[in-house]
């Protein structure tokens, strides 16, 4: 049996890093879904965006940085 104490603080780190994405800016938000949520390659969010690879391979750093920061203010903090 889980440990009750771990799974609810596990819960509730998955929302708040979803708040977190549903925060960024749409086209952040878009890449991270794809690639995060989705299994894509940063390769594969840029075919299916129509964008460059760079252009998605900067979405992807600069939300995930602004996810990493909104967490860190909300004192999740990765291991």
């Amino acid at each position: 049996m889980p440990d009750v104490e771990e799974l609810a603080s596990a819960i509730l780190t998955a929302e708040q890093v979803r708040s977190a994405v549903e925060a960024l800016p749409p086209e952040q938000r878009e890449a991270i879904e794809l690639a995060y949520f989705g299994g894509r390659t940063y390769r594969e969010v840029a075919v299916e965006l129509g964008i460059p690879e760079g252009t998605a391979k900067s979405r992807l750093r600069l939300g995930l940085r602004r996810v990493a920061a909104e967490l860190g203010d909300v004192g999740v903090h990765h291991s």
